[in-house]
């Protein structure tokens, strides 16, 4: 499995890369709903938030994405609702450019003021194999840009992440600050997450946290645990536990926190499917310690278009004192798609691959062609994170939430079909 240099909730606290960078194309999932081929691109997400006041939805933010001839995102644009006008107004813009081998080399981050001025970036290096092993992020002083903070990463030959350095910008130039070491099982899962403090009095990395992953039969996740360094041991401070459905679809995440010597619940989702295994909602629960029960507090419920796209997404919160769920938000999908072949002569040989469920979470079902022999999942930056032989069942719990899209080789080394898909928390 290929890793972006930073983990999941680096990459996204920074800059969102896993999920601004390319919109993969995506291919309608059902074939016989369609005998041409299409392909789509995420044209803009709108948010609305439920105003009690005036009983409708209001737009609160817009996100626009336009491309490049090589369908890879330039520009990701916000653009928020001002109340005190009544307009949409920019807010800030992305723009992002790809070296050769169409990886992103640099994003620049711009606010809006009458006009786009820069504010940060990130630099991006790469190795031979096409391995994110620098990322330097710099702030913009008006004149010249500063040096922040800087990230390196090693890799295996299976391009899995092993170590990430976090370092700042000091006056004597880069120092240590944070390390992540990573080990992985037989299963080439992730299996030990190490983080360690730098210590300018010791001279040493010191450690802080461990995370551990311990997985089913089916190599599915099935707890997560935290612990704290405290006094020369590892001290337990919460844990993950997670089940699946039959189908070895996600369905339920419990949350606890260590207290007194014991596990004790914390937080709760539950996912709930229909008779095709489409996520139908999930709903997030907290634990009453003095009623020793779960208490509602939101619930989310997706919407699908003909060919299980998702196009709506709506989260109401629990109203205690209606006893319901209360409107609370929801975002809403705009693509556009075409046909990229017109009426090629190959274009009714090509086939449209099937995917389930949609979103996804950890297992995802693939209905492969006769002829199938590889299968591989590219992250919005165009690379491959995931590949296997051809199998009807991928396993993308290790994924960063966002959007992915899968293609399907035959022997040939010709693809065979894809299938664009979401991979969610």
């Amino acid at each position: 499995m290929k890793h972006l240099l930073l983990v999941c909730a680096i990459a996204t606290s920074l800059s969102g890369l896993a999920q601004n960078i390319k919109r993969p194309s995506y291919l309608p999932q059902d074939p016989a709903a369609r005998t041409e081929t299409f392909t789509c691109f995420t044209d803009s997400i709108y948010y609305y938030n439920w105003s009690p006041s005036a009983n409708t939805w209001t737009g609160t933010t817009r996100y626009i994405y336009l491309y490049n001839s090589s369908n890879k995102v330039t520009e990701a644009i916000t653009v928020v609702w001002l109340n005190f006008n009544s307009q949409w107004s920019n807010s800030r813009r992305t723009v992002y450019v790809y070296n050769a081998n169409g990886e992103v080399a640099m994003e620049t981050n711009q606010s809006w003021s009458s006009g786009w001025f820069d504010q940060d970036r990130y630099i991006y290096t790469y190795d031979a194999n096409n391995d994110p092993i620098i990322t330097v992020f710099q702030l913009w002083n008006g004149t010249t840009w500063d040096n922040d903070t800087r990230y390196t990463g090693t890799f295996d030959s299976n391009h899995n992440l092993l170590t990430t350095t976090q370092l700042w910008w000091g006056f004597t130039g880069w120092e240590n600050q944070y390390m992540t070491t990573i080990t992985y099982n037989a299963s080439g899962l992730e299996d030990q997450r190490t983080s360690q403090t730098w210590s300018l009095a010791a001279n040493a990395w010191k450690n802080t946290a461990l995370y551990t992953s311990t997985y089913n039969s089916s190599d599915l996740l099935t707890n997560y645990l935290y612990q704290s360094w405290v006094n020369n041991n590892w001290a337990n401070q919460s844990q993950s536990n997670y089940t699946y459905t039959p189908n070895n679809d996600p369905e339920t995440w419990i949350v606890q926190l260590w207290s007194n010597n014991n596990w004790v619940n914390n937080s709760k989702q539950v996912i709930t499917y229909n008779s095709n295994n489409i996520r139908l909602n999930k709903t997030y629960q907290t634990w009453n310690t003095t009623g020793g029960s779960w208490t509602n507090q939101s619930i989310e419920t997706y919407t699908f278009d003909a060919n299980n796209f998702i196009s709506d997404v709506q989260n109401n919160t629990w109203s205690p004192a209606a006893n319901t769920y209360t409107n609370a938000y929801f975002r809403h999908y705009y693509l556009n798609c075409f046909d990229p072949e017109g009426i090629a002569e190959n274009n009714a040989t090509r086939l449209i691959i099937k995917v389930y469920p949609n979103p996804c979470d950890a297992m995802l079902h693939i209905n492969l062609p006769a002829n199938a022999d590889m299968v591989k999942v590219y992250n919005l930056a165009g690379s491959v994170v995931l590949e296997q032989s051809a199998d009807e069942s991928l396993n993308v719990s290790k994924l960063c939430a966002g959007i992915y899209l899968l293609t399907v080789f035959n022997k040939d080394g010709a693809s065979a079909g894809s299938a664009r898909f979401v991979r969610q928390n």
